[in-house]
């Protein structure tokens, strides 16, 4: 829903949002969704308040994840160099520290969840040095998402990584 009807997740998201009054990690997720659905909808300035709402509402590593990401990709968008990095560094905090605590037992959405949240960090890094042409950064992200996050199972982040694969083969240096 993120990619084909953002009004129709923010919608979805608001539901979750209220039925999750008292469960924080739901409700961190509601609020990523909803700045998710501000940010296909290029409203900045609401995206970046969920996220920092979801923020707010929890401790799960995971969700704070999400919400370090939407906030990289705010960056990117709005050209704020070093907050992109200070959210890319505390999102690769918050990987290694859930690759510590791995042992923890996860639910399937959970999994499923961080799987998400993995790869579109790396996706959001490559883009990021994508454009401002720093190729081996581009294909570093890109060798993490392949390796460590895997393949997206998510069909928009899968087409976005096809995508980025093709645009960076093209910026490869001749041999």
């Amino acid at each position: 829903w993120h990619y084909r009807n953002p009004s129709r997740s923010s919608q979805r998201a608001h539901e979750a949002l209220q039925a999750a009054e008292l469960y924080g990690t739901g409700r961190a997720e509601a609020w990523n969704n909803l700045g998710m659905a501000a940010f296909m909808r290029m409203e900045y300035a609401e995206a970046e308040r969920c996220f920092e709402q979801a923020q707010r509402a929890t401790s799960n590593q995971t969700e704070l994840l999400v919400a370090d990401v939407g906030r990289m990709k705010l960056c990117q968008r709005m050209a704020r160099n070093k907050a992109f990095y200070d959210y890319r560094n505390r999102a690769l905090q918050r990987l290694k520290r859930i690759e510590e605590e791995e042992q923890t037992p996860m639910t399937s959405h959970a999994r499923s969840r961080l799987r998400f949240a993995r790869s579109e960090c790396y996706l959001t890094s490559a883009t990021y040095y994508y454009y401002l042409q720093q190729q081996e950064d581009a294909r570093e992200a890109m060798e993490l998402l392949r390796h460590d996050a895997q393949l997206p199972a998510d069909t928009g982040q899968w087409l976005y990584a096809a995508y980025l694969e093709g645009a960076a083969a093209l910026m490869k240096p001749q041999e």
